[in-house]
């Protein structure tokens, strides 16, 4: 049954996961209309650190009684409203908590979103099941916006878990979870499985782009495993591959109560990036209008790199691969971008900076929703996957200079001077 809450966990990706891709004849089937319901979940995902400093979300917060062995923290509930940047927490929700001897004493959440913690009911606090020294509480939250052309009531009631830390000078950690979510069931190859609707940028709607997709429970144990990267979520943006079929999601109803679903035809499944397995082959068109395709580098050793122009790590990369792409005679090996931005102005002001003129992919949605992301189960940026001549790949890394290391194995004189040099 529906009603019955699902077990929500949070997974590591693996390098040797496997991801389908599309392949063989479209099908004629019908679009499926697939109906959700707002049901129990206790959808956790995310996990942190409670801060001793107020965040800017904060206005005014609670003049507690921090006296001795008594100390305040505070953190966010994710929240963004319609056309907020990816990475904006501007409209987050600000709590905060007293400790005292590792277990919070006393609680405050900003319920009605004004920034003020102090005008609000302090929240009861509950023990939690899983740890007798953690303790949880409950918030409402409740706002309205405009989309597509109407306005939108949105509720979500969260609990916050405050996990006891390891020792009084350590800050204690924090989990958001969602207690309702949106489930209903979806057809994919004769079979009815459980799905669960997943707003990934937490704005309480439900559209293409912007993270947001849906969750199947492909091994029906009525469990679900919160990764965006893993072969079970279909990104409302782009055609996906589930359980041999390759899928596209037609429509979304902006509160979740329905999507449609087609079903594109057979899919086969291909290994993610293993190390001495075939690199997996892709296309792209360049921010220029080329067209790039990984196997048409084949005889030379090329790289593909996950970047984005707002990682820092990255900024420091791009200073050493402009330097080691500066040989004389040009480079023996070719470089492949995979761009993780979403506005391409910050994507071409990165690449004039550091005059990174190597072909780079712009997909303009989120790290889920990008296809060569999604085929290397790959979630980060500054990352180097370096394939042979040959097309196996030799090495994954995540800096230049493992880079230029793992090129020389290979054969390739890459390099001008050291790294750092």
């Amino acid at each position: 049954m529906l009603g019955a809450p699902y077990r929500i966990a949070m997974t590591v990706l693996a390098l040797a996961l496997t991801t389908p891709i599309a392949a063989g004849a479209p099908s004629t089937t019908p679009a499926q209309a697939v109906s959700f319901r707002r049901s129990v979940v206790n959808l956790e995902s995310y996990s942190g650190s409670l801060q001793p400093v107020k965040p800017s979300s904060v206005r005014r917060a609670p003049e507690a009684d921090t006296a001795v062995a008594k100390r305040l923290f505070f953190g966010e509930i994710f929240r963004q409203l319609p056309g907020d940047a990816p990475t904006s927490r501007e409209h987050a929700v600000p709590f905060a908590v007293l400790v005292q001897a590792g277990v919070v004493i006393q609680a405050w959440a900003d319920a009605n979103i004004d920034g003020d913690l102090t005008d609000d009911a302090p929240p009861p606090l509950s023990a939690y099941p899983s740890d007798p020294a953690a303790r949880s509480f409950l918030t409402p939250l409740r706002w309205s916006v405009r989309a597509q052309d109407k306005k939108v009531a949105i509720e979500r009631l969260v609990r916050i878990v405050i996990d006891p830390p390891d020792a009084e000078t350590v800050a204690p950690g924090y989990r958001i979870q969602d207690v309702y979510g949106m489930l209903g069931e979806i057809e994919i190859g004769g079979a009815s499985r459980p799905a669960l609707l997943f707003d990934a940028n937490a704005d309480g709607l439900y559209t293409r782009g912007h993270g947001d997709g849906v969750f199947v429970d492909v091994e029906s144990d009525r469990s679900f495993t919160i990764d965006p990267m893993g072969t079970d979520f279909g990104p409302f943006a782009i055609p996906f591959s589930m359980l041999g079929r390759s899928l596209s999601v037609d429509s979304v109803s902006i509160e979740g109560r329905r999507i449609t679903v087609r079903d594109l035809g057979a899919a086969r499944a291909v290994e993610a990036p293993a190390r001495g397995k075939p690199a997996p082959d892709f296309s792209f068109v360049d921010m220029n209008g080329r067209l790039e395709r990984l196997s048409a580098h084949r005889g030379r050793p090329t790289v593909v790199y996950f970047w984005g122009s707002w990682c820092a790590t990255c900024r420091g990369q791009a200073l050493e691969l402009e330097r080691l792409l500066a040989h004389p005679q040009g480079p023996r090996w070719d470089l492949l971008g995979i761009g993780m931005d979403t506005n391409r102005a910050d994507a071409l002001r990165f690449r004039a900076e550091f005059k990174a003129n190597w072909p780079t992919s712009f997909n303009g949605g989120f790290t889920s929703e990008d296809p060569v992301a999604r085929l290397y189960q790959e979630s980060v940026v500054g990352v180097f996957y370096v394939v042979g001549p040959d097309g196996i790949l030799a090495d994954k890394v995540t800096n230049v200079e493992a880079l230029q290391a793992a090129l020389e194995k290979l054969g390739s004189s890459a390099a001008t001077a050291p790294i750092g040099k």
